[in-house]
């Protein structure tokens, strides 16, 4: 009779461990499916990215930066200062590239894109085109009263290269 009478008590406690366990599961389930759901928006947003890499308007505003020499900033000033209305195309192109990478250094900076992926697909022209305007750069935000210039690209750069450094089987 001792017995029969724990039995209620014994079924509530299976039937809580049951519920906590069932709990417990789809829980972990939902947290599986919403990180699934969060990687694939970041390669989504990542292809997005590259796809705008890949066109040609980016294209040919990389040419127009890399067919322009220059050594000091005057010349610089020569091929850019958007305030010489000659300027306009090469001004729109170096524009159209500092805030193509000014956009993938935010994205690393705040954690929304992995520089890995920055460092597979792009790592090359990433650090050519710093490096090509990086002398100058300087100079420019001195010239035009602007610290900021090209900072989320310094900064997209910098981390790249950290990237690189442990990662030598990337080098470029």
């Amino acid at each position: 009779m001792v017995q029969i009478e724990y039995l209620p008590i014994v079924l509530t406690g299976l039937g809580l461990t049951a519920s906590i366990l069932y709990y417990t599961m789809t829980l972990r389930n939902a947290n599986k499916t919403q990180q699934n759901q969060l990687e694939t928006r970041q390669v989504q947003m990542f292809m997005q990215i590259y796809h705008s890499y890949q066109s040609p308007e980016y294209r040919k505003a990389s040419n127009i930066l890399n067919l322009n020499k220059f050594e000091s900033i005057e010349e610089f000033l020569q091929i850019y200062d958007p305030s010489n209305p000659d300027n306009m195309e090469n001004s729109d192109a170096l524009l159209t590239i500092i805030t193509y990478y000014e956009g993938l250094g935010s994205l690393v900076k705040e954690g929304f894109l992995d520089i890995r992926w920055i460092a597979l697909l792009m790592a090359g022209d990433t650090r050519k085109t710093w490096e090509r305007l990086d002398p100058i750069i300087d100079e420019v935000r001195e010239s035009f009263d602007y610290p900021r210039f090209a900072s989320e690209m310094q900064y997209l750069y910098n981390e790249l290269m950290k990237y690189m450094k442990e990662h030598p089987e990337l080098a470029t």
